[in-house]
């Protein structure tokens, strides 16, 4: 299969990014409750960490006191990146911060792969390298595709993919099950 840059095989969907980016500089996280986008609670993560969240966003932002960002819930990359600019811009607004450029970074992709038929995982475990399946433990077949990346095999015919950190590791994980299913 050609992988085409950028663009996902069909049937397959992004269903979270996780992005990082980093403000380089400490800031007071209990002045997030003054403001409506923003959500601090001393008692959640022994207050070290509050949120960002807004109508528009698809996720949210988690900042640390470090001043370290996490976005999560998006479902492309752009929007991920554009969560942590949104708080960048909120926290400059308020002077809660100096500005600075963000250097965001993908860290992980969740998708999901829909194969229109059931899927036998007794047959596949003997198939696919790197995989194990136990049923009694769990109902997925458990398939390391390379490092840092895996897939979670369905009897139902879904898949759900993680430790993608690009549409192309989307779209090799998609290529590399395919051989075997189809």
């Amino acid at each position: 299969m050609q992988v085409i840059k950028n663009k996902l095989p069909k049937k397959t969907k992004i269903s979270n990014i996780v992005t990082t980016a980093d403000l380089k500089q400490k800031f007071d996280i209990e002045k997030l409750n003054d403001y409506s986008w923003g959500i601090y609670d001393q008692i959640s993560y022994n207050g070290i960490c509050g949120y960002v969240k807004t109508p528009e966003m698809k996720g949210k932002v988690t900042l640390f006191t470090s001043g370290k960002m996490i976005s999560i819930g998006s479902n492309t990359i752009q929007n991920s990146i554009d969560q942590l600019n949104q708080t960048k811009f909120y926290l400059l607004q308020e002077n809660l911060i100096h500005d600075i450029k963000l250097e965001p970074l993908v860290r992980n992709m969740v998708s999901t792969i829909t194969f229109d038929k059931p899927l036998n995982l007794k047959k596949l475990v003997k198939k696919i390298p790197n995989s194990i399946y136990e049923p009694d433990i769990f109902s997925g077949l458990r398939y390391k595709i390379k490092e840092g990346l895996s897939a979670l095999i369905f009897s139902s015919g879904k898949v759900v993919v993680a430790g993608s950190k690009s549409v192309q590791d989307i779209s090799y994980a998609y290529s590399k099950i395919r051989t075997y299913v189809e």
